[in-house]
């Protein structure tokens, strides 16, 4: 896809090939702020990826929920994508100054995954960066807040299971 490059390497590649891991390839949509083309790597499962980190149990707001709740979004994401057989790429973006957004899926949907009961717009500066320079359908923020909301500017808040739900009912998308 123009505009997306993917990092590869030996073991990344059998990886890969295998179905043992994924490599999202980073956005490099982006002119004003630019973009990084460091790869993100997700295991098949998040539990491979806890036990390889020697994580034990992960208590809710540590940093390895965090982590692991953001694989979830992942590995439903992609999950979504190829039954569906859309073709949008699922990419990530992040600047050179550590802005970040966890998933963008096209030019349309920007995905922000974040371990929080409450999330401020500190919380998802990436998703507002990357709107100034791509026209993004929709904005998200996947976290554990109870209620749904949407900020001044347009980002949506989700809860987890809120998000699942619309996303197998195919509304993420539109």
């Amino acid at each position: 896809m123009p505009g997306c490059r993917r990092a590869r390497c030996g073991n990344t590649t059998i990886l890969e090939d295998t179905l043992v891991g994924y490599q999202p390839p980073a956005c490099q949509k982006t002119v004003k702020r630019k973009p990084v083309a460091t790869a993100k790597f997700y295991f098949f499962d998040v539990g491979v990826a806890n036990l390889l980190k020697r994580v034990g149990d992960i208590e809710e707001g540590s940093e390895a929920y965090g982590r692991a709740l953001e694989h979830l979004v992942f590995l439903e994401l992609r999950s979504f994508l190829d039954y569906r057989r859309l073709d949008d790429e699922l990419r990530y973006w992040r600047s050179r100054s550590q802005l970040e957004v966890d998933f963008v899926i096209g030019s349309r949907v920007a995905i922000e995954v974040k371990a929080k009961s409450h999330v401020s717009p500190r919380d998802y500066r990436g998703i507002s960066a990357l709107a100034e320079e791509i026209p993004l359908e929709r904005k998200i923020v996947v976290c554990n807040e109870k209620r749904r909301r949407r900020d001044d500017a347009g980002v949506e808040i989700l809860a987890v299971t809120q998000f699942f739900e619309e996303l197998w009912a195919g509304t993420i998308f539109g």
